[in-house]
């Protein structure tokens, strides 16, 4: 297990934070990955990521474990933090989650560049972390204070959350006056 945990450090991965497939997928994807093993192949990183059980449990375990393994890697704790912030998921825990995104921040090469478009996209997971946790009045102003810094620069490469992150403003708002 511990030389599958180094290869998936060296996985190619996508920037968009973890994806969530149907176990249908899980399965297909975990019994693709066996055959090949089975029939001689080598095991390499992105093998390593099919391999990854489909129990939803297991997968909070498995990001949980990867982010203790590889505690410098900016996409491994992204990951492990959209994994604990999932509530549907066994051993899901929203403040760890938020703890995880706080690091990915500073974990970021180019923390102060707005204009990076890795850091958007940290900062706007981070502000969706805050704002999901609700936990106190200041709680929300920080996630208020990302989201206007996240769309001081989001427009102008045309980011696709910015939508989001105007209404998630807008009921901010609502619940600061209530």
């Amino acid at each position: 297990m511990l030389r599958a945990v180094q290869l998936a450090g060296e996985a190619h991965r996508m920037e968009d934070g973890t994806l969530v497939f149907s176990d249908d997928e899980n399965r297909y994807a975990f019994a693709t990955a066996t055959y090949l093993q089975d029939m001689g192949a080598p095991l390499t990183p992105n093998m390593v990521l099919l391999l990854q059980p489909p129990d939803r449990s297991a997968f909070v375990t498995f990001w949980k474990s990867m982010q203790l393994q590889f505690p410098d890697d900016l996409a491994i704790t992204r990951r492990a933090a959209c994994a604990l912030m999932f509530t549907a998921y066994a051993g899901a825990d929203m403040e760890h989650g938020v703890l995880l995104f706080q690091r990915a921040l500073s974990l970021l090469p180019h923390a102060e560049d707005d204009s990076d478009p890795q850091t958007l996209g940290v900062l706007y997971e981070v502000a969706v972390a805050y704002y999901q946790t609700q936990k106190s009045l200041s709680e929300l102003e920080r996630a208020e204070t990302l989201f206007a810094r996240f769309l001081k620069h989001a427009p102008a490469f045309g980011h696709r959350k910015a939508a989001e992150a105007h209404f998630i403003l807008g009921q901010i708002a609502l619940a600061k006056e209530t």
